[in-house]
């Protein structure tokens, strides 16, 4: 447990020059692993990683920190939290992160339809670092992912892709005039949706101390289980089969899920209007409809891992849309595609 002070300092503390520093130029909006300076950065012993980390969440849990400040510190815990499980482990155990979080995406969803464009653009953009954090913390956590769960994050994504999406509204949302920036057609409402479909994913998915590879145990595909290069039948430390039922049971989001799957579009070379996501910079790609599928395509990859929901995935509009990503020159398409076409029992197909 992390114990942190109030906002309230003698000098403000720049979280906007903090998150330039520990980025160190690395301005991929999906970071799979940190850079070497990111790493080297977020260890100095002054960063809002390490000493200053208090200040950072002070920002984050105080009740009347401005949204956009709360924004920024989500996103520092973030560059945080990635690759570093004792940072995620400190994080998610201090007072008040989980359930500013999942306020601040609570908050995110009852703000998508305002009417100023400057508050929408201030929202949207709040969500998708909230649900950011959600994502990375959430990963080979059994606290995290509890608290976000009991906390009602799992409702709360949902509910911003259905009110976002084609499903219930024939993603209008997105397109609302107050969300778009110089009629351009981008919108930070697509960068909210993929990470909130990311947060999804990782809290329907099953960990072994670390990520769970299934195989499947017979030629007759009559169970997946878990394993590793070591030792097969690997020991699952975290089981979302009931965060999976969860996430089905609600009303139109398995349909919201493959539609957002089926819309992969990143087949040839990138451009500015279809960029790919695993080659997407931020403040030049995240309001971009392309980055939302690979996002959508890991729920559906995790979702397979639960018998019940395995059949109609493997054998409904799903399969189709989740073939065709495979072919996806973008390599986070390609795998999240090529993985839930395994879990499904149908790579071979």
């Amino acid at each position: 447990f992390l114990s942190h002070g109030s906002v309230a300092e003698e000098e403000e503390y720049d979280m906007v020059k903090q998150i330039m520093f520990i980025r160190a130029d690395d301005n991929r909006l999906f970071r799979p692993f940190p850079t070497k300076l990111t790493h080297d950065h977020r260890e100095k012993e002054d960063s809002a990683c390490k000493g200053n980390l208090p200040k950072v969440l002070a920002y984050l849990t105080n009740p009347d920190s401005p949204t956009q400040l709360k924004g920024q510190a989500a996103e520092l815990l973030s560059l945080c939290t990635n690759y570093h499980p004792e940072n995620r482990e400190k994080i998610g155990s201090s007072e008040g992160v989980i359930t500013s979080l999942v306020s601040m995406i609570q908050n995110g969803l009852q703000q998508i339809h305002h009417d100023d464009q400057a508050e929408a653009f201030m929202h949207l953009d709040t969500f998708a670092r909230a649900a950011e954090a959600i994502w990375i913390l959430t990963y080979n956590s059994p606290s995290n992912h509890k608290a976000f769960v009991d906390a009602g994050a799992i409702e709360i994504l949902a509910s911003y892709l259905l009110e976002t999406g084609a499903h219930k509204n024939d993603g209008k949302v997105c397109l609302h005039k107050g969300q778009q920036v110089g009629g351009s057609g981008r919108t930070p409402c697509h960068h909210a949706r993929m990470w909130a479909g990311a947060a999804l994913q990782n809290l329907a998915a099953d960990y072994c101390d670390g990520t769970c590879w299934f195989e499947w145990n017979n030629a007759s595909k009559t169970a997946l289980v878990p394993h590793s290069e070591e030792k097969r039948g690997r020991e699952i430390t975290i089981s979302a089969a009931k965060e999976r039922e969860t996430i089905a049971s609600i009303d139109g989001l398995m349909e919201e899920l493959v539609s957002m799957a089926c819309a992969m579009s990143t087949k040839e070379k990138p451009s500015p209007e279809h960029p790919w996501p695993s080659h997407a910079v931020m403040g030049r790609d995240d309001g971009m409809p392309s980055l939302v599928p690979w996002a959508a395509i890991g729920v559906l990859k995790n979702l397979a891992l639960s018998d019940e929901l395995r059949h109609d995935l493997a054998y409904g509009m799903a399969y189709r849309c989740v073939c065709d990503a495979w072919a996806s020159k973008d390599w986070l398409e390609a795998e999240k595609a090529r993985d839930a076409l395994h879990h499904m029992g149908r790579q071979e197909d």
